[in-house]
């Protein structure tokens, strides 16, 4: 998942800390993940969310700690600050570009990286374009 945070990311790691006064690793790898809640609690998470997001863009340490996924980590700290715990399911989806491997086991397929042929149908790198 794109929002686990290991001790190994120290820059990832002080940039939870500033924005989450718990226990830094508790933080739920919860983002690219589908997730499920209560719409009341989506009611309750979207605005901090939302401002978490915006604050972390801002912070230059976070925008580059974080990068492209970085709204994912503004609703992982948003979840946390709020006390929500999601049921983390590994299998639940695959997501082959990202490494994942397909067992059978996945229920949904989430393909997010962009041209992966050029238009002659040859192989190409996530960020070259044909």
């Amino acid at each position: 998942m794109y929002t686990e945070l290991k001790e190994d990311h120290a820059e990832q790691s002080r940039v939870v800390k500033r924005y989450y006064d718990g226990d830094h690793l508790s933080v739920q790898p919860i983002g690219p993940s589908p997730a499920i809640l209560h719409v009341d609690m989506l009611k309750k998470v979207t605005p901090l969310w939302y401002d978490l997001s915006v604050k972390l863009k801002a912070d230059r340490d976070a925008d580059r700690a974080f990068g492209w996924v970085l709204e994912m980590w503004g609703y992982s700290i948003a979840c946390a600050q709020l006390g929500y715990k999601h049921k983390v399911t590994r299998e639940f989806q695959i997501e082959p570009g990202a490494g994942g491997r397909l067992s059978g086991e996945q229920i949904i397929y989430h393909y997010t990286y962009g041209i992966e042929y050029t238009m002659k149908g040859r192989p190409q790198g996530p960020n070259q374009i044909g």
